[in-house]
């Protein structure tokens, strides 16, 4: 009897059946965190996928709605494929239309965040033929307004020469190349204006417009 326990108690105190005891724990670990380490990977490369998905979805919208070319989320793709070419210049991609008409995205800083939008100019770059706000983060009921077709469709026919000026909220644009800005959203209105200047005359430059 004292025998038996003294063998049960050997095979207990084995050292070399710890060592693979602890040894398949560590291949274990390893391999739990590999696979964690792949599903991770492979987790956060789907979700960025998916992310740029959606922003070249709503770039494709814009440059549709500021065409004003009709579409739905099914005709969205062949729409744009019938009716848009894509040139890149320099650092621009340009979307021309079949009337000739160009667009392509501005963005710069508004008064409490980016502002990001499309701008369609007309085929001898005269005159602006839509703009379409994509991002902004101004505030609600005053700057944030700038996203509404009411504002937005003020743009359309207004000259580029000489520059674009948005109004003040509550003066009256009276000239060609003025619209009505928003009232109580000055900041706004004169930081979308500027970038709206910068990105037509960098655009123009490219085409080699004067």
């Amino acid at each position: 009897m004292s025998s038996t326990i003294a063998l049960e108690s050997k095979k207990k105190l084995n050292p070399k059946a710890v060592v693979v005891e602890k040894l398949k724990m560590l291949v274990f670990i390893v391999i739990l965190g590999t696979l964690s380490a792949t599903l991770l990977v492979t987790l956060e490369s789907y979700t960025m996928k998916m992310v740029l998905a959606n922003v070249g979805a709503e770039l494709q919208s814009g440059v549709l709605d500021v065409f004003a070319l009709e579409y739905t989320a099914e005709t969205s793709d062949r729409v744009f494929a019938d009716n848009i070419t894509v040139e890149p210049v320099g650092e621009v991609i340009l979307y021309r239309a079949a009337n000739g008409s160009i667009a392509s995205r501005f963005n710069g800083e508004g008064l409490w965040g980016p502002i990001a939008g499309i701008v369609a100019l007309s085929s001898d770059m005269k005159t602006i033929d839509g703009v379409i706000i994509l991002e902004q983060q101004e505030t609600p009921g005053l700057g944030g307004r700038i996203v509404e077709t009411e504002f937005l469709s003020q743009f359309k026919g207004v000259e580029v020469e000489p520059q674009l000026v948005i109004k003040k909220g509550g003066e009256a644009a009276g000239k060609g190349n003025e619209v009505d800005g928003i009232t109580g959203a000055t900041m706004t209105s004169k930081a979308l204006e500027n970038m709206l200047n910068n990105h037509i005359t960098n655009v123009r430059q490219l085409l080699g417009v004067k």
